[in-house]
């Protein structure tokens, strides 16, 4: 929970650069959702791990010996944790979904392939490996960290292939400087 706390807003540049891809490719209505999208997400994803942390210190206060769910804790669930958790989830859905439009496409400096790399691709992937695992501490793991891993797996390869690009667009412009 704490990680996600920090790490999550800090997922705002990479998706920064993401909308600023799609808007050099000519997609100026993607690149500024996928701005908005990650504005919205940079602040409530930290939000909702940092309520996330309170409910566990709530729990554990009203929770010491009981085996019952205390009903502040449903209370906090219901009226605070889910409708924060609902709306995220709701734009962070649509924002990957945005984000995955012009690749598909063929409209930014990315392979059309380079479409797996979105994240909402490793959050339904994950909990379906998941299903046919044993349920073991490291299968929770992985569905704990799902978007997590799936931000990760997006950033990574296509840092991979914009350096990639970066570099062919260096051997043109040299190939141009000698010829």
């Amino acid at each position: 929970m704490f990680f996600g706390g920090i790490g999550i807003p800090l997922q705002y540049y990479g998706y920064k650069a993401i909308g600023e891809i799609a808007e050099m490719g000519g997609n100026k209505r993607c690149g500024r959702l996928i701005h908005l999208g990650a504005r919205f997400i940079a602040f409530f994803g930290g939000i909702v791990h940092i309520i996330c942390i309170a409910l566990m210190f709530v729990i554990r206060m009203e929770m010491p010996l009981s085996d019952t769910i205390p009903q502040s804790v449903v209370d906090f669930t219901l009226w605070l944790v889910l409708p924060i958790s609902a709306v995220f989830m709701s734009v962070y859905t649509v924002m990957t979904v945005v984000m995955i439009i012009p690749v598909i496409k063929g409209r930014t400096i990315f392979p059309k392939w380079a479409a797996v790399f979105n994240p909402l691709i490793a959050k339904v992937i994950i909990p379906v490996f998941a299903v046919f695992m044993p349920n073991t501490e490291f299968v929770n793991a992985l569905n704990m960290a799902d978007m997590g891993l799936g931000s990760l797996i997006t950033f990574a390869g296509l840092l991979v292939l914009l350096n990639k690009f970066m570099n062919s667009e260096k051997q043109g412009a040299e190939i141009l400087l000698t010829t």
